[in-house]
């Protein structure tokens, strides 16, 4: 039976509680008294890996939500490999979007034809009026504030997490060499 969803902001109590209490419900599982807390904590745990793995597949989750829940899984004792690949599977999907949006703006500023272009929803007032490109300081803004800082999240994260341990994957992982340019 799934138990409540914990609140993002309540995963790092939960996963500090639990780390503070897993050796003794390990160590006394096999009294009767023990056993019930010990399997609804373990449910609990599965649930909150769930929900924590989640993130990964969402496209609206911040670079920072993604890192902060890789660290709560590998806590949980959770693969590192498996988390370093989707790690980046997901800040590759994030980035690329953002990069999307970029590409766009130049064709729009260049008067290339963006019919083709799918452009998500975002908060930009110019987006009332379609194929409005951004002007330069917006541009840069945009490239700078978002872009780069998420890249820079993204490796700073990466490092801290998986090289930083000595964790390193022992799995190639796909669409790091990737081209990122922006005239692709």
């Amino acid at each position: 039976a799934s138990l409540t969803k914990i609140d993002r902001k309540e995963s790092a109590l939960a996963v500090k509680s639990y780390l503070r209490a897993q050796a003794i419900l390990q160590q006394h599982k096999d009294i009767p008294s023990f056993r019930g807390i010990y399997v609804e904590c373990e449910t609990i745990v599965e649930d909150l890996k769930e929900q924590l793995k989640e993130t990964f597949r969402n496209q609206y989750v911040s670079s920072k939500d993604i890192s902060d829940s890789v660290n709560h899984l590998l806590m949980l004792g959770e693969p590192p490999d498996q988390l370093a690949q989707e790690y980046l599977e997901s800040a590759k999907r994030n980035l690329t979007g953002e990069l999307d949006e970029l590409r766009l703006q130049l064709r729009l500023k260049l008067g290339q034809d963006v019919s083709d272009s799918v452009k998500d929803e975002s908060l930009r007032p110019s987006d009332s009026i379609p194929n409005l490109p951004m002007d330069v300081l917006e541009f840069v803004d945009t490239g700078c504030s978002n872009f780069l800082s998420n890249l820079s999240l993204v490796v700073t994260s990466y490092t801290e997490m998986f090289l930083g341990k000595d964790r390193l994957p022992t799995a190639p992982i796909s669409g790091v060499s990737e081209d990122a340019s922006l005239t692709k």
